[in-house]
């Protein structure tokens, strides 16, 4: 059972065609892997579900459709957070620099569930506790944080909604390697629950965590499958020369 199906996604940036007629299912409560070098549009795809694209890019054919429902004729508000999650790769440039981490977690759980602030600084602990971070990160302003902490931070807060799909854009790739594998066996528990897809050029954590890997070279899809039949049986020369 597929949670996100994208049918026939072409999209244009400054009237170039970057993505070309992606088809691609994502299965309910796995986590789907996507692979290719920079500029290749995985971060786009990503983009183009959240209705995050610049004014220079235009989907011109096709669907992408969550639990049945058209994303691209719907007003993604009512989506965006609560069912659908997205960690940025570079969620710096996300934050609101004049508030603070416990401010940030408030505001979001407030909006979307009515809480406290003090339910909401409870669930804020929580979650920075499986990322590895301490309470005392609550009064820290986002400008204070390095990078590695801000991804950590942007995690947390896009888990705490609890979101049935989460799009994840180099989650980790800012963490060292022992924080990073804690995070990732974090996320790998929490499949029972939520479907993810992770962008990543790192090929050894995609076959860490996939269930399936989609290799996508210049904005077309050039193999996918299960992460044991792609990593020992690649068909395609792009997919053998990133293994």
């Amino acid at each position: 059972m597929s949670i996100l199906n994208y049918q026939n996604l072409t999209l244009t940036y400054n009237e170039q065609e970057i993505l070309h007629h992606i088809d691609l299912m994502i299965p309910k409560n796995q986590i789907t892997v996507i692979v290719g070098q920079s500029g290749s549009g995985k971060s786009t795809l990503l983009k183009a579900t959240m209705g995050l694209l610049s004014d220079d890019a235009k989907i011109i054919e096709g669907k992408i459709l969550f639990e049945e429902d058209n994303l691209l004729e719907k007003d993604l508000d009512c989506y965006r957070g609560k069912k659908i999650g997205m960690i940025f790769q570079n969620p710096l440039t996300y934050f609101d620099d004049y508030q603070n981490i416990e401010e940030h977690f408030y505001e979001s759980l407030h909006t979307h569930f009515k809480y406290s602030k003090k339910q909401s600084r409870e669930i804020a602990i929580h979650y920075l506790k499986q990322m590895g971070l301490e309470k005392t990160i609550l009064n820290k302003y986002p400008f204070e944080l390095s990078g590695g902490m801000a991804q950590r931070v942007m995690i947390a807060l896009v888990l705490c909604l609890q979101p049935s799909l989460v799009l994840a854009d180099e989650p980790t790739s800012s963490l060292d390697v022992v924080i990073q594998k804690q995070i990732l066996d974090y996320l790998l528990n929490l499949k029972k629950q939520t479907t993810f897809v992770f962008v990543t050029h790192n090929i050894q954590v995609a076959r860490y965590i996939a269930d399936q890997i989609v290799v996508i070279k210049d904005g077309m899809i050039v193999e996918k499958g299960n992460v044991e039949t792609l990593f020992n049986a690649p068909k395609h020369p792009y997919t053998k020369s990133l293994l």
